[in-house]
């Protein structure tokens, strides 16, 4: 839209060559300043963030009542919005990844939300609890996807140019069989779900 001869090509997710960034360094001006040495270095034009990762946590401060009560934020937004501007001045684009249902930050702090173990009102791990299990959110519950969806709007407010959703699933693995779904119904694919 803009027809200034210094625009850009619109940020289309082909042309993306992307290095990482762990979200706890978000807060770190200094490493940033390296990382974006590190981008261009490496003929990148991207970078990755987790604004939520695979256990909850949050890289910015949520409005949301069960992030609230999981207390899952590691920056305030200020802290945030200052190192997205450090990139925005170099021109790299940040991808804020999402990871959806793998999160045993909110299925612990409200266990309405969460994937069950053979139909109890007992949170499903995925693994045995001495090898780390966690909690998932339960695909087919409304209100874990109304959370999602809510850290996406959130998201959405932040400057970053596209958003990666990890883990958009039901668990797998071994213990998978004895999980259960409140709100399957009988005969709904989990494809359809």
């Amino acid at each position: 839209e803009n027809n200034s001869e210094e625009s850009s090509a619109p940020f289309d997710g082909e042309s993306i060559k992307a290095l990482y960034m762990p979200a706890e360094k978000l807060g770190d001006r200094a490493f940033i300043s390296s990382f974006i040495k590190q981008i261009k270095r490496k003929n990148c034009n991207s970078t990755v963030i987790d604004f939520k990762n695979s256990e909850g946590k949050l890289s910015y401060t949520s409005l949301n009542e069960t992030a609230i009560t999981a207390r899952v934020s590691l920056f305030d937004n200020n802290t945030v919005r200052q190192a997205l501007d450090l990139f925005e001045k170099e021109n790299i684009k940040v991808i804020a990844r999402i990871f959806c249902f793998e999160d045993n930050s909110a299925a612990a702090a409200d266990p309405s939300l969460a994937v069950k173990y053979m139909d109890t009102d007992v949170n499903w791990i995925d693994a045995k609890a001495d090898e780390g299990g966690k909690c998932r959110l339960n695909p087919l519950s409304k209100a874990a996807r109304s959370y999602i969806l809510t850290i996406i709007g959130e998201v959405l407010e932040f400057k970053v140019d596209g958003i990666l959703l990890e883990e958009v699933s039901f668990p797998s693995g071994e213990y998978v069989l004895s999980a259960s779904y409140p709100g399957e119904k009988k005969g709904q694919s989990r494809n359809e779900a």
